[in-house]
């Protein structure tokens, strides 16, 4: 089901692309049209010798119908310029044991041309078995002339276009089902679940776009409320684990593309709503660490605010170093919350990793693939990273922009509501 789920797009475009090709090839097939002569062999009532012998004529007769001079007599009669080969495929016999009715049906791409062809079939086969003198079991005579029939026999469009779909239809289950299975992606929540043996904590929703100038703070809190109960809910289970939230929590993806500075940023902003003060570091730019000192507003209604952090002359590129400046902000703070690239882009993940309390995972299915993950959670592992689980994360169809300058131009952001306040973290 879930296979069916992301990929229906693709099975409906498969299904109607080949019954519209078909429907237009069959369409555009020069129809066929058919028409029938039945001829009664024999004397309607007679004893049974004669009766016997008419039934056998009759399958004569059938045969005689398509040779070739049979079909010479026809061409000529309706002045057709078709070799009795060529007509041959387009004329065929049948007769009854029981009935003793030959039927003869002749094909043309014109109804009229049908019709005149079958009479002069049987025609020429009554003149044909009329030289010499023939017995009443040898007589024929026409039951059922031919006659136009409007309606093609060939091509079938409907059935053509019905069995075209389900061929379409069949070879894109059969097309995804290979790609499925060569694919090292990994495209379902539950499998990454599986692969990783991780707890999924939280399914959130982020922007859709990030404005690369800005620091993904700004961005994350006016994008997805950090009311949003998703949020408060990770925030709850991180707390849970520990019976407090992390005094220092790093913050990675799998990929470059996975949005941890946003859904970083916002559990921040979600934290500090609920009277925390929280450290948002960002250290996955080549250049100086980016910070913000979430707390609380003056005003609950307000949720939190955020003023940018200054850090001193501190190296972030041992483990020493860092873990420095993780002494440093908690003295400001009540936790961090560091937002790091996955270890493959950068390997001071593993050194932040080795520093932090604990690890959480953002993860967008459409990026993750088997290998990454494996990858990603042995180097992290081997760092001794304390991985907590994993949160989901789901682009939003938008995300507002022309609130982003306005809030950098306050520099104060209003994030968060009091939702939810019994997930609330308790004030340390």
């Amino acid at each position: 089901m879930a296979v069916a789920t992301r990929w229906w797009w693709t099975l409906v475009a498969a299904t109607l692309v080949a019954a519209v090709a078909a429907y237009l090839v069959a369409s555009q097939t020069t129809p066929t049209y058919a028409a029938e002569v039945k001829l009664l062999v024999g004397p309607i009532s007679a004893d049974a010798d004669t009766l016997r012998a008419a039934t056998q004529i009759a399958n004569t007769y059938a045969e005689l119908a398509t040779s070739t001079p049979v079909l010479q007599r026809a061409a000529d009669s309706s002045n057709s310029s078709d070799a009795p080969t060529d007509l041959r495929e387009r004329v065929h016999a049948t007769a009854s044991e029981v009935t003793r009715i030959v039927t003869i049906r002749a094909e043309a791409n014109d109804p009229e041309l049908a019709a005149r062809l079958a009479n002069d079939v049987a025609a020429a086969v009554d003149e044909v078995v009329s030289v010499g003198n023939i017995g009443p079991e040898g007589r024929i005579r026409v039951v059922d002339a031919a006659v136009p029939v409007a309606d093609p026999v060939a091509p079938r469009v409907a059935f053509i276009v019905a069995l075209a779909a389900m061929a379409g239809f069949i070879g894109a289950v059969v097309l995804v089902m290979l790609v499925e299975h060569l694919s090292d992606a990994i495209t379902d929540p539950g499998e990454l679940e599986r692969l990783s043996g991780l707890p999924m904590l939280a399914k959130v929703i982020v922007p859709r776009h990030r404005s690369q100038a800005q620091p993904p703070f700004v961005v994350a809190a006016l994008g997805p409320s950090p009311g949003n109960t998703s949020y408060h809910l990770l925030t709850t289970r991180l707390v849970a684990r520990d019976e407090r939230f992390p005094r220092a929590l790093l913050v990675t993806g799998l990929t470059r593309d996975d949005p941890s500075a946003e859904v970083s940023a916002t559990l921040a902003a979600t934290a500090a709503a609920y009277s925390a003060r929280v450290a948002w570091i960002d250290v996955s730019g080549s250049e100086q660490l980016q910070g913000w000192l979430v707390r609380p507003a003056s005003q609950p209604a307000m949720g939190a605010v955020a003023t940018p952090l200054v850090f001193e002359d501190a190296s972030a590129t041992d483990l020493q170093g860092v873990r420095e400046i993780l002494r440093r902000l908690l003295e400001q703070a009540d936790s961090i919350i560091v937002n790091a690239p996955a270890s493959a882009d950068s390997p001071a993940a593993l050194t932040w990793a080795s520093a932090c309390e604990r690890h959480l995972f953002v993860v967008e299915v459409r990026h993750a693939t088997r290998l990454g993950l494996r990858h990603e959670i042995e180097s992290l592992q081997s760092a001794g990273a304390q991985t907590a689980g994993l949160v989901l994360a789901q682009r939003s169809r938008s995300a507002g922009s022309g609130s982003v300058e306005r809030a950098l131009a306050k520099k104060v952001d209003t994030v968060g509501s009091r939702e939810a306040s019994d997930a609330a973290p308790p004030r340390r």
